[in-house]
């Protein structure tokens, strides 16, 4: 006998297995009804992001009459973080954060609907989200925006997910008024794609406002900044915080990428708010990029009529001026739609297999960043160079148009401000050289989220397309009249 062996009587032996087997038919049960009642786990959704290294605001320090004549930076705004918010859109929802790429665990907790958790992270720091639900999340930062005064540029997710939907958990980011905040009407909107019936209701539960938008309108609120509300709907709307500044400061507002209406964010319909401005050194570029030539219209929804038509030159990108406060956008191909405006931190994001030109409005690539992340290994190929991307890498993008495309799917995250120039914000002040983010805030998609399709979506033509009912009653009617006599006449030639 080996000497570390011992020795058991066979009946023993066979009464030490008995527990074991017996869980093994436990286990072996449990899957059997879990596979016949169609048990699944929960999915899991993932959310990445980058905090900004450099986060501070500008004040002037020398005028010339009416005009800044040198900048400095205001000390007093200067933040060595950023605020990670996450808010529930189901009761129980496990999350957990970690920085990357070493997964070091920073936090987890439990969320309840409407209830709202902050996560401080330094600058610099690349972080991972977790959930068993889809939830809210949002990255912001700037003093200007903690304190509930500063705007921006965002689409928000709805319950599902994905960026249309009936249930809306928001976080409102919006500021109070200064001067031009207004210009474009109040920052909060919805777009309904069909007739809705629009809810809004606190944290507290408390009715805050009641919306009646029809297919293809849009309507406008305000309400309290940095506070958790849930809108509920009874048709399928997409819900966007807009605003658009004259500062040469974050306060521009200006980078966002729109969510297209088929899904994610390659498509050919696209809602959301636009910019009538013509005043102010600082005017909106939106930008259409195309893997082919495409035709694209752009609607006033507002006033229902038909404004810019463009084509996108194949391969390539194309900035155009759409003057409609809001508007509709249709392609005859799959295009990319995004406002690069002066700076700002935005989302774009690609389903896997899809292949898209998108362009990076980063101004250096020591300035702006952009990074794409993926939550499974993923072959990435930008501009004809592929690379093997594992699990919660962050592949760096640099500024310019890049075709991308990717085995699985991915989110990409920029982060833009201004390179120096010499062109003129004022008769005698020029973009400094240490002009950074003073404040910025955007919702996160989840990279499972670029699977999510509308195509169930009916959508209603904003122009002609139906005839009015008064109309189609009166030609079933005549058509009635007309068969009757036919009929009667057949009768008496008989």
């Amino acid at each position: 006998m080996h000497p570390l062996s011992v020795s058991q009587p066979v009946g023993a032996r066979a009464a030490s297995c008995l527990p074991i087997l017996a869980l093994s038919a436990l286990l072996i049960i449990g899957a059997a009804l879990n596979l016949s009642l169609g048990v699944r786990a929960r999915p899991g959704y993932t959310y990445y992001g980058y905090v900004p290294r450099e986060i501070w605001d500008l004040r002037p320090l020398r005028m010339a009459g009416h005009d800044v004549a040198e900048w400095s930076i205001d000390s007093e705004t200067v933040r060595s973080y950023a605020h990670l918010v996450a808010v529930g859109n189901v009761d129980g929802t496990r999350v957990a954060v970690y920085t990357l790429p070493g997964k070091e665990p920073i936090r987890e907790f439990t969320l309840d609907k409407l209830e709202k958790v902050t996560v401080a992270l330094p600058n610099g720091t690349f972080f991972k989200v977790v959930s068993d639900n889809p939830v809210t999340v949002v990255l912001m930062g700037g003093a200007s925006m903690e304190a509930g005064e500063a705007f921006t540029n965002t689409f928000f997710t709805s319950t599902d997910g994905g960026y249309i939907g009936k249930e809306f958990i928001f976080m409102a980011l919006e500021g109070k008024a200064y001067p031009y905040a207004y210009e474009l009407g109040p920052p909060c909107r919805v777009y309904a794609l069909e007739d809705s019936a629009v809810t809004i209701w606190d944290e507290n539960g408390s009715k805050v406002s009641e919306l009646n938008v029809l297919a293809n309108q849009a309507s406008e609120l305000s309400l309290k900044a940095l506070a958790p509300y849930r809108l509920v709907s009874t048709g399928n709307v997409m819900l966007q915080y807009f605003f658009m500044g004259s500062d040469i400061r974050v306060k521009a507002a200006g980078t966002f990428y729109y969510p297209a209406v088929q899904g994610g964010f390659l498509g050919k319909t696209f809602y959301g708010s636009g910019g009538r401005m013509e005043w102010g050194f600082i005017n909106p570029q939106f930008v259409l990029t195309a893997s082919r030539e495409s035709k694209a219209t752009f609607l006033d929804v507002d006033y229902k009529r038909k404004g810019l038509e463009a084509t996108v030159p194949l391969a390539s990108n194309l900035t155009v001026q759409p003057k409609a406060s809001h508007l509709i956008l249709e392609s005859d191909n799959p295009v990319v739609f995004m406002l690069a405006g002066f700076n700002g931190l935005a989302y774009t994001g690609l389903k896997g297999g899809q292949t898209a030109y998108v362009y990076v409005p980063t101004a250096e690539p020591l300035r702006g960043e952009a990074y794409l992340f993926a939550s499974q290994e993923t072959t990435v190929t930008v501009d004809d160079v592929s690379t093997r991307l594992k699990a919660d890498e962050a592949l760096p993008l640099y500024s310019g148009l890049h075709k991308v495309s990717s085995s699985e799917n991915a989110v990409i995250q920029v982060v833009n401000w201004p390179a120096p120039s010499e062109l003129h914000y004022s008769y005698i002040g020029r973009v400094p050289d240490f002009v950074r983010l003073a404040d910025f805030a955007a919702c996160i998609p989840s990279v499972e989220s670029m699977s999510i399709s509308h195509e169930e979506v009916k959508l209603k033509p904003l122009l002609g397309g139906e005839l009015p009912w008064t109309y189609i009653g009166a030609a079933i009617v005549l058509a009635a009249i007309v068969i009757a006599a036919l009929t009667l006449r057949r009768r008496r030639r008989q």
